[in-house]
């Protein structure tokens, strides 16, 4: 779709904007997914943007390794 700036802590940089959809169930949504690779020492598989949690109501429940997704 386009490029946006994405800050981070040692600065920014620029990465893709896609079109995407989440779902739960039968509940679907339309969110932007900002494509970035980052270091394989962080070990992290994705992260969540503001925009997501703009939408729904999410819980990280960190000790739990759980994400709970309240879409009602």
């Amino acid at each position: 779709m386009r490029e946006q700036e994405i800050f981070i802590p040692d600065g920014s940089v620029f990465a893709p904007v896609f079109e995407g959809i989440v779902g739960v169930g039968r509940v679907e949504k339309k969110v932007e997914i900002t494509g970035i690779e980052l270091h394989p020492k962080l070990n992290i598989d994705c992260l969540i943007g503001r925009n997501l949690f703009g939408e729904f109501n999410i819980h990280l429940l960190g000790k739990e390794n759980k994400l709970v997704w309240n879409v009602l």
